[in-house]
């Protein structure tokens, strides 16, 4: 995965949907406030909601980091669903030298991962590897194509 790729998948469109409505609803509570209190106008005004409304949306932005889910899902029973990594393509990254496991690349997330063909030779680092299913967080993988 590219840096230009993370950048732009960073932050989907749910985050900014988000953060769009953190900012909205500061900003109105904000001026609300200081229409009911009264005393600021001008500069001050300007100054003290943007001050708020910065702070809101910052406590908001590391409250979403905080708890956004993970592309992982585990459920009980292992069922297959739409998002299953299974039968896909990944890329040995270490690992698998000295053992049957290593961790390779899945949709740019680093996936710990047993080589299930012992007989077969081991994915090295940059080997195609197919995923043939997933037990729990471990994924179970083959290489795909010969060296």
């Amino acid at each position: 995965m590219t840096v230009s790729s993370y950048r732009r998948h960073r932050f989907p469109l749910q985050w900014w949907l988000t953060m769009v409505s953190a900012t909205l609803f500061f900003l109105s509570a904000t001026l609300m406030l200081v229409h009911l209190v009264g005393g600021w106008e001008g500069t001050p005004l300007f100054l003290g909601v943007l001050a708020v409304t910065l702070f809101g949306d910052l406590v908001v932005a590391l409250c979403y980091e905080a708890a956004a889910p993970t592309g992982v899902v585990v459920t009980a029973g292992e069922r297959e669903r739409k998002g299953d990594l299974s039968r896909e393509i990944g890329v040995a990254f270490d690992g698998f030298e000295n053992s049957l496991t290593g961790r390779v690349r899945v949709r740019g997330e680093l996936w710990r991962a047993r080589h299930v063909e012992e007989s077969e030779a081991r994915p090295r680092h940059g080997d195609q590897v197919r995923i043939l299913a997933r037990d729990g967080l471990v994924l179970l993988v083959k290489l795909s194509a010969s060296r």
